[in-house]
């Protein structure tokens, strides 16, 4: 055996007798809320630890991502847990956990956000890690999270203390203090530079043709705004107390046609089968559409400012009615007619036959405005 061979196979009975266990973990996959860059980050840091630059062995990495290929493969609590546990429990030189992902904080502390997430029941609590860390068989331990409220973890809110409490050994890297929110940089929000452009066409109107010209022109700038996106920490902030919204006027419209459920979070259970209001059926996207169309109506076929707000503002209501009216109609396919039909072109098709119906729903409202209160005809 020559000298590199006998280096490599000492490395690698240095690797088996003082083990480096990693637990990598990613989830894009949230139904309230979908992330991008959580995957990518969890290969990419299993990648780095598995070997050393020279390609002798370095950390045994276990690698848990969602989605993974098997859509019935999820991330739930009693996964994540499991393997926290299992990657802390035996003697280790370095146990090392990553998590990138959703996270969260209520009265009781911080949570590792699963994909079976529910109200008071978000996930892995924090709190919960920190005491496996502490009471790890392990010399060394690393904690990297990557999650909004991640400064949780060194928190004990049962003591309302604002210190970690580490034995020797453990140290932790978070990408947020416990009140602060993380926002994913790379593709996720480019709010700031598409609001500047609108903001920069503003200056240029002002700057070469006056302020006469940009007061004509203030409309069609301002409904540029409508074209930007949420950023992602405000979508996700809206998008699931929508679908929440949706689930519970569902659940109480269902029963009074006969159809029992069981009202989860987000999720409805009926009769013969579970139906989860995902992020797409928030409603979120109906409602801006909406939202949008409702300004161009007013703006073109009313005078007022009043009645343009009015006209904006129903259309609110609207949209949130009829997607929860379009969650029942899938529902009532679901237990009276064919489930995947229902869940198919049914549930498909029924979006566009709703916003139309939202749109004539708008429209008879504007009627109604103008038999209540006739507009004032504008004397030449």
């Amino acid at each position: 055996m020559d000298l590199g061979q006998l280096k490599s196979a000492y490395q690698w009975s240095e690797v088996i007798n003082h083990m480096r266990r990693a637990l990598c973990v990613g989830i894009n996959a949230y139904s309230f809320g979908a992330l991008h860059g959580c995957v990518s980050d969890a290969e990419r840091i299993a990648s780095l630890l598995t070997r050393h630059e020279d390609g002798s062995p370095n950390f045994e990495c276990r690698l848990l991502v969602a989605p993974n290929g098997a859509p019935e493969d999820l991330v739930t609590r009693a996964k994540l847990r499991q393997e926290i546990e299992r990657l802390f429990k035996d003697k280790a030189e370095v146990a090392l956990l990553f998590f990138s992902g959703h996270g969260t904080e209520n009265d009781l502390g911080g949570y590792l956000v699963t994909q079976d997430a529910e109200s008071y029941d978000e996930g892995v609590s924090m709190t919960d890690v920190l005491k496996m860390a502490n009471d790890s068989a392990a010399d060394e331990v690393v904690i990297l999270i990557d999650c909004c409220h991640a400064g949780n973890l060194g928190n004990l809110p049962a003591l309302d203390n604002t210190k970690a409490l580490l034995r020797d050994g453990v140290s932790i890297l978070t990408a947020s203090r416990g009140d602060q929110v993380s926002v994913e940089a790379h593709g996720a929000d480019l709010f700031t530079s598409r609001l500047s452009f609108v903001i920069l066409l503003t200056g240029l109107v002002w700057t070469f043709f006056g302020a006469l010209l940009l007061r004509q022109v203030v409309f069609p700038i301002l409904i540029l705004l409508l074209a930007i996106p949420f950023p992602a920490i405000v979508f996700n902030q809206i998008t699931f107390p929508l679908q929440l919204l949706a689930s519970r006027m569902a659940s109480m419209i269902l029963p009074l046609l006969g159809v029992p459920v069981l009202q989860e979070g987000n999720v409805i259970e009926l009769p013969v089968m579970k139906l989860e209001v995902a992020e797409a059926c928030s409603g979120i996207r109906s409602l801006m559409s909406l939202f949008t169309l409702a300004i161009f109506y007013g703006y073109f076929l009313e005078r007022t400012t009043t009645r343009r707000v009015i006209l904006a503002l129903a259309s609110i209501p609207i949209a949130v009615a009829a997607n929860a009216i379009r969650i029942v109609g899938t529902g009532l396919c679901v237990q009276y007619w064919d489930p995947v039909k229902a869940l198919g072109f049914f549930h498909e098709f029924s979006g566009w036959v709703m916003f139309v119906i939202s749109l004539a729903c708008l429209y008879l409202i504007h009627h109604f405005m103008r038999v209540v209160a006739p507009p004032k005809e504008v004397i030449a």
